[in-house]
């Protein structure tokens, strides 16, 4: 059994979400179906596969630089 197929949320996430997707995802969902889960997603594009998207300095520099602005968004938002 497969919980996490199961799982239905009651309600949608009202934010907006940070999404990474390899370069080399086949699925031909845009945002691999977390859009009926959320208002807003932000998609970013990762060189490389699942399993590679960490292997190389320039994916690498993307998650980073990603990752830290959304987490500065974040804060920011806070000290509102």
């Amino acid at each position: 059994m497969n919980i996490g197929k199961k799982y239905k949320p009651k309600i949608r996430y009202k934010g907006e979400i940070l999404l990474f997707r390899s370069q080399q995802n086949q699925s031909v969902y845009k945002y691999l179906g977390w859009e009926g889960l959320c208002d807003h997603i932000k998609l970013t594009i990762v060189e490389g596969n699942h399993k590679t998207i960490y292997e190389s300095k320039e994916s690498y520099t993307v998650l980073s630089k990603n990752i830290a602005e959304w987490l500065q968004k974040a804060n920011d938002n806070l000290s509102r």
